[in-house]
């Protein structure tokens, strides 16, 4: 028989095309397609496992993924587009929508669009499942991870301005979004859910050179399962960047933060639990101060106070492109725990074709005394070494 989960993926699979299908009256001559292959591995000269699971053992599945776009002009104002995405290292490797949406042009330079959308966060936010669209192995993990937004389902604008030689586009959207922080071991609490999102994106393009910064901002419920209940948290996510090219040369930075409104409510709690399991404590009582502690702790993690960076700098030359990456991740997690931790990453890509690219890419990763950077949670309370990660990956857009 075949596994619940999957029936009720491939059915929504089947819904999607079919939706696609009779939306968009499918016709060879008329729909728009286009796809793209990240496939590669990933390893590190570290046993402790990095983000993605990246550890001494290749690391292979996390880095495979493929991508179909399809998109119908339904009319001259209506645009129907959907991308559909298999992960390998989700845990059937199912095809799902990755967004799916109908965008209307109701005026010469605004446009509505409803449906799931990427989160129009970062500079490489449109395309960061397309490997062969920027110069890095992977986008920096510094920036790229903060919160790990991708998509939401709801409403956005578009507002182009031209403003002399250059364009002014604005995007404010809303709606809901969720993070599902065990993509390969997926279990009913395993999802984080932000709710009243709201957010807006400005980009100012001139020539080649492109200024960025959006702001968005939900409630988010943070409870992963009886285990860990750090409650409902307001939540901002704010990041700028900047990208210019100058000749061969090229030059991108970006900076990222998270800030948690509802931390001082949060921590009070956690002060007063931490009192009362001292109170049990002295009553003798070591099953209840050992609950009240635990809970003390979850309740002082901080969840907001992340701030990431990175300027990259790179040339190209004919075929090749090479880039040095620095970056650098800031977040107290609890008094003396940090996810602290700088990097730099020196990369390489060949282009073996128009659409085909071959990236090597070294990033050593430092680690300050009583950080863990990005390492996973189970080894917080150890000390960790200095690391490098090794990625080769091959990219294909067709």
């Amino acid at each position: 028989m075949i596994p619940t989960r999957r029936r009720h993926l491939g059915l929504a699979f089947l819904l999607v095309l079919g939706f696609m299908a009779c939306a968009l009256s499918v016709q060879a001559d008329d729909l728009m397609w286009n796809g793209f292959l990240t496939t590669g591995t990933a390893f590190s000269n570290r046993a402790t496992p990095y983000i993605d699971g990246i550890a001494k053992e290749p690391a292979l599945a996390s880095q495979s993924h493929l991508g179909l776009n399809l998109a119908k002009d339904v009319s001259p104002s209506v645009r129907v587009a959907a991308q559909l995405l298999i992960r390998e290292d989700e845990a059937d490797a199912a095809v799902k929508a990755d967004w799916a949406f109908v965008s209307f042009r109701i005026a010469d330079r605004l446009h509505l669009t409803l449906g799931k959308q990427k989160v129009p966060m970062w500079i490489a936010s449109a395309y960061v499942d397309v490997g062969a669209a920027y110069p890095w192995a992977r986008p920096p993990e510094e920036v790229y991870s903060l919160f790990n937004l991708k998509s939401f389902n709801g409403t956005s604008f578009r507002y182009e301005q031209p403003i002399g030689s250059s364009v002014l586009v604005i995007e404010p959207y809303g709606g809901e979004t969720f993070v599902e922080t065990q993509p390969s071991q997926p279990t009913a609490d395993s999802k984080l859910t932000g709710r009243n999102l709201f957010g807006a994106s400005v980009d100012w393009t001139w020539g080649v050179t492109t200024l960025r910064a959006s702001y968005n901002r939900a409630l988010w419920t943070l409870n992963l399962g009886d285990g860990i209940q750090l409650g409902e948290r307001h939540m901002i996510i704010r990041s700028f960047g900047f990208s210019t090219e100058l000749s061969d040369f090229f030059l991108m930075a970006e900076y990222g933060e998270t800030i948690d409104l509802d931390e001082n409510k949060f921590l009070s709690k956690s002060s007063k639990l931490a009192t009362d399991a001292a109170v049990a404590a002295a009553a003798g009582d070591k099953v209840a101060a050992a609950t009240l502690a635990g809970q003390s702790a979850l309740l002082g993690l901080r969840v907001g106070g992340a701030r990431g960076q990175y300027v990259t700098v790179g040339r190209k030359f004919d075929e090749f492109t090479v880039h040095i990456t620095g970056a650098s991740l800031q977040h107290l997690v609890t008094p003396g725990v940090t996810q602290d931790q700088r990097s730099a990453a020196l990369g390489t890509s060949y282009d073996l074709s128009n659409d085909s690219v071959l990236k090597l890419e070294a990033k050593r990763i430092f680690i300050p005394h009583g950080g863990v950077g990005l390492f996973k949670s189970a080894v917080w309370t150890s000390e960790l070494d200095d690391a490098m990660i090794y990625s080769i990956n091959y990219n294909l857009i067709f």
